[in-house]
């Protein structure tokens, strides 16, 4: 979920970019080959839709190579293991 929220501002910050190549830069060439209006508002819609699902994929993906790599790792040297004791009165009580 948070790659996708980081993909959308990814996603956001390419279009304010496109938006502004496409409006200023575009117009100040005078370059035949310069970005129309419609490329411009084309890069800046399919950045909104394609990085979320793109930084969402990736995540995915880095996520499950990490648990795969930790599952490896585990079953080698028997993984990590944590123990939690509660205090009552100043006292340690062990939770079974």
């Amino acid at each position: 979920m948070i790659y996708a929220a980081l993909g959308l501002l990814a996603g956001a910050v390419l279009t304010v970019v496109a938006l502004l190549e496409m409006t200023v830069l575009g117009t100040r060439t005078g370059f035949p080959n310069s970005v129309s209006p419609l490329g411009g508002g084309l890069i800046a819609i399919a950045a909104i839709l394609v990085f979320p699902i793109f930084y969402g994929l990736v995540g995915f993906l880095i996520a499950l190579i990490g648990a795969w790599i930790y599952n490896v790792a585990a079953s080698k040297v028997g993984g990590i293991e944590i123990e939690v004791r509660q205090r009552a009165n100043d006292q340690e009580v062990s939770i079974p």
